[in-house]
């Protein structure tokens, strides 16, 4: 027993070394584990790689935000111009209507507006509104209301023609008034020519290349050569009628684009010989204006 004792004092003295180094060891990698240690930290290498890969994001994001802002600006440039050159050909369109209106107005005197014209002729007459694209102009207020209020004028015209074309298939309704619908379509084949020029030099400027534009537009469809077959009268019409004086254009803008005052009888001469083939035959010997009987 007694030779036992200093072996048991000795082994509770090695557990009790044991136990304090093994105290040690783990404060020690306690401490270590928890001591500050930002390369190993996983939040902060996370937030290191979240702005790494948000800083290439914001890179390619400027990157392709340019890129689409000079493709935007590229197109925008083509589509206005194209617009420009819509609102050209609509200078045209309005001429022909003022021709047709003419025409129309000069059968039904013949007849005592007793007849009416075809509904054909109404529905030629329309303005293609879909032709007129005011997103284009979302980059500047001004000339978007510029072209929004042409937009307005071009529908009211549409509706004007609604208008005329339901009075006249209506027997019912005073020659006053068709007399009326056929004085402000001829009003407004002006009206809207004007519209256009105006907000061309508004929105493009009033430049040498706008207004000579406007002005090949206008020379162009009045120097075009149309024909009535033979020119052959129509039964029941004169290859006579009323035709339109230098006056007529006085002061309108489709004068102005032709070549001024100056040139008012040149212009009216021409507007005749329009009419008086829209008052003849097509190449098929029918009617270009026609007008339907009431019997």
């Amino acid at each position: 027993m007694k030779k036992l004792l200093p072996s048991l004092f000795l082994l509770l003295s090695c557990s009790r070394e044991a136990s304090q180094k093994s105290e040690i060891e783990l404060i020690g990698d306690i401490a270590e584990n928890t001591a500050p240690n930002f390369l190993h930290d996983d939040f902060n290498l996370l937030v290191l790689l979240s702005l790494l890969i948000a800083g290439i994001s914001l890179y390619y994001a400027a990157v392709t935000y340019k890129a689409q802002k000079k493709t935007e600006s590229n197109t925008n440039k083509l589509t206005k111009e194209a617009q420009r050159s819509m609102l050209n050909d609509l200078v045209r369109h309005m001429y022909r209507n003022l021709v047709i209106c003419y025409a129309v107005k000069t059968k039904l005197d013949e007849c005592g507006w007793k007849d009416y014209p075809s509904e054909e002729h109404f529905l030629k007459m329309r303005i293609p509104l879909e032709n007129i694209h005011l997103d284009v102009f979302y980059d500047n207020d001004d000339n978007f209301r510029a072209m929004h209020e042409l937009y307005l004028n071009m529908r009211n015209y549409n509706e004007e023609l609604e208008v005329a074309m339901s009075h006249f298939v209506d027997a019912g309704i005073p020659e006053a008034t068709r007399r009326r619908d056929m004085g402000t379509l001829e009003f407004k084949a002006f009206y809207i020519v004007e519209r256009i020029v105006l907000t061309e030099r508004k929105v493009w400027g009033r430049t040498d290349s706008v207004d000579s534009q406007l002005e090949d537009a206008m020379k162009t469809i009045v120097r075009e050569k149309c024909s009535a077959k033979d020119n052959i009268p129509i039964e029941g019409y004169s290859s006579v009628f009323d035709e339109v004086k230098p006056e007529y254009f006085k002061g309108t803008y489709m004068a102005e684009l032709y070549g001024g005052d100056q040139s008012l009888s040149a212009l009216a001469s021409e507007f005749n010989k329009a009419v008086s083939i829209e008052r003849g035959l097509n190449n098929r010997k029918e009617e270009k204006i026609h007008l339907i009987s009431r019997g």
